[in-house]
């Protein structure tokens, strides 16, 4: 299969604290940081946040790709914030729940859907060009690390 859950994968979570601050920081900065609807964003370089950092090299172990990983964090302050749609993206993605509860649907290749509810600590690997669609289920921060 083209994608797996890991379910109590991960447990070096940055708290919401850092994650503001991190967001802060970057507005500051006016870098790296994007805003969806009704108070969702994403904040494109974690750099900073020692978590973040920790499960960078983690995915370097585990993963080769001759291109550097960058983690992503993606929060919504609000079960309706804005957030991407059904997508696909150009590299094998790891998704790392860290706050709240989301969904993924992920499509396969031949079109056979498979539905995912992560909790904090739970990991989706996505191999590359598989569209997969978030559905927030409340207030998260989701950290999502990529190789671009």
């Amino acid at each position: 299969m083209n994608h797996k859950l890991h379910k109590n994968y991960w447990n070096k979570i940055p708290s919401w604290e850092k994650i503001i601050h991190l967001l802060d920081r970057n507005v500051a900065l006016k870098t790296e940081v994007r805003f969806f609807d009704r108070l969702g964003f994403i904040i494109r370089n974690a750099n900073g946040v020692e978590e973040a950092q920790e499960l960078l090299d983690h995915i370097k172990e585990i993963h080769y790709e001759p291109l550097p990983p960058n983690c992503h964090i993606y929060a919504s302050l609000l079960s309706n914030s804005g957030t991407f749609k059904n997508h696909q993206d150009a590299s094998d993605v790891y998704i790392v729940q860290a706050h709240g509860n989301i969904r993924y649907i992920v499509t396969e290749e031949d079109g056979q859907k498979y539905d995912y509810t992560m909790g904090p600590g739970d990991m989706l690997y996505i191999k590359k060009f598989l569209f997969h669609e978030p559905i927030l289920l409340g207030p998260r921060v989701t950290m999502s690390v990529a190789f671009n």
